[in-house]
């Protein structure tokens, strides 16, 4: 991941990142295995903690239009690594930019998953991918946005995510 503005072709917002060469596989150290390994007996709490943060805010987002929250099918077990949102930020004044920047502002870091990858420079370069080529993808990331979610994040603080998402939003 490369963030020196010299080598970035555009910004899309704090989020933002390009990858302009193929990475590295790093093996992890011992010490790391362990950790993980003690972490390991703690993720079904974890991932049960991340279900009941995930239905919050499913609940409190249920009446709101212009918000997509994830369907998922009853058959399906999430583990709500990430929660992310789809806004039609064409029915507001806000910029996805700005709103994050008001966010920022009440304490609340958002994120984006992910930015296509046939938008990557690399990727661009190597295959000769542009705007325009997976529409459905380009969609789907100028409309996301991703919503706290740990296992610790109290039901005060998913209510004052959604809040002041919501009020940020109407301004």
């Amino acid at each position: 991941m490369i963030k020196d503005p010299n080598l970035m072709d555009k910004n899309d917002g704090p989020w933002y990142y390009e990858m302009h060469e193929v990475g590295f596989n790093y093996c992890i150290t011992d010490f790391q295995c362990t950790l993980g390994s003690s972490q390991l007996k703690k993720l079904d709490s974890f991932v049960e903690n991340r279900r009941e943060i995930a239905k919050k805010y499913n609940n409190l987002f249920s009446n709101i239009e212009f918000i997509k929250t994830q369907k998922v099918q009853n058959t399906v077990e999430h583990s709500y690594h990430l929660y992310p949102l789809q806004i039609d930020f064409e029915k507001f004044l806000l910029t996805k930019v700005d709103l994050f920047k008001k966010m920022i502002e009440t304490g609340v870091n958002l994120q984006v998953h992910y930015i296509p990858i046939h938008l990557q420079p690399f990727y661009r370069k190597k295959y000769g991918f542009q705007e325009g080529d997976f529409p459905n993808s380009e969609s789907f990331y100028k409309n996301e946005l991703s919503l706290p979610i740990y296992p610790d994040l109290s039901t005060d603080d998913v209510s004052s995510v959604v809040n002041n998402l919501l009020e940020n939003i109407s301004i």
